[in-house]
């Protein structure tokens, strides 16, 4: 049996200064990250070709009352939706949060004395995804990772990550003009566990980090023909931007994204000159940075 959860720091205060190091406007951050997830993320679960998970979602406890109500609104659309409320001097324990909440879902479905048992459920699966408020996922996103994950055949106390290495970055200031991107250790993995000692793919710190440091095992999936992900770059984004590599295409297949991400796109020559000045201007911004930080040192 897969008991699989997405896992989302819906509205938690974990940045104070947006990427070009000014102060955020909480409220007014809430109201635009709330128009992204409407628009991409939320839409995105609803379509999934597979309905079997559960969505956990962390809501800051001192989120206003008007927004509160159309968080929880969001329940009627998407019954998988569970609202979690965070304290904000508890927000960047999200990691142990996520943790504490999936195992008491697993209790509420078994007994806690079944969960113990080393001889019971040796082939259940705990999957829990690492999915951003502002991004999306392909239609067949869980059904594909629930049928990845069941061949790992794990042994009880295993865990291992799954990585689908493709995927694409839709640019919502060039009016979805996307990128496929190779990005091994992006940020929609999905952690494989036994039910004996539940982790969350939270409870390994970076993902950047975690074949670096050999912290756990990652199956990639390098299937370029199908991105399973979609990275929304957008002015309110406090750390991506485009990302380029020697495997880095624009996107002009717009069915593909139509079929799998029931996204328009336009990919006009106006679209593309500008996509060329945002590289210039990532690049720029880094060698900025690097500058500033050997400066610091």
């Amino acid at each position: 049996m897969i008991h699989h959860y997405l896992l989302t720091r819906f509205n938690l205060a974990l940045w104070q200064e947006d990427k070009a190091g000014k102060a955020i406007d909480r409220e007014a951050w809430l109201e635009r990250r709330m128009r992204l997830f409407e628009t991409y993320c939320l839409p995105s679960v609803i379509g999934q070709s597979c309905q079997n998970f559960s969505w956990i979602l962390l809501v800051d406890e001192d989120t206003p009352a008007e927004y509160r109500a159309r968080i929880k609104a969001y329940r009627s659309i998407c019954p998988q939706i569970h609202l979690v409320g965070v304290k904000p001097q508890y927000a960047f324990r999200f990691a142990d949060i996520f943790r504490q909440v999936v195992i008491a879902d697993l209790q509420k479905q078994r007994s806690e004395v079944d969960l113990q048992r080393k001889d019971c459920h040796e082939g259940d699966l705990c999957l829990t995804t690492y999915l951003d408020n502002d991004d999306c996922i392909a239609r067949t996103f869980v059904e594909k990772v629930q049928a990845e994950c069941l061949n790992f055949h794990l042994k009880l106390g295993e865990k291992r990550f799954l990585s689908f290495d493709y995927g694409l970055q839709l640019f919502t200031q060039l009016h979805h003009l996307a990128t496929r991107i190779f990005y091994p250790n992006n940020h929609f993995l999905t952690l494989a566990e036994s039910l004996s000692a539940i982790r969350t793919c939270y409870g390994f710190g970076s993902h950047f980090l975690l074949e670096k440091r050999g912290l756990a095992h990652v199956h990639h999936i390098k299937d370029k023909s199908h991105p399973m992900w979609g990275e929304v770059i957008h002015e309110e984004n406090v750390d991506n931007d485009v990302k380029m590599t020697f495997d880095t295409h624009l996107v002009n297949d717009k069915d593909l994204l139509r079929r799998d991400f029931s996204l328009p796109m336009d990919v006009g020559m106006g679209h593309r000159i500008a996509f060329a000045y945002r590289v210039v201007g990532q690049m720029w911004r880094r060698l900025r940075n690097k500058i500033t930080n050997r400066k610091s040192c």
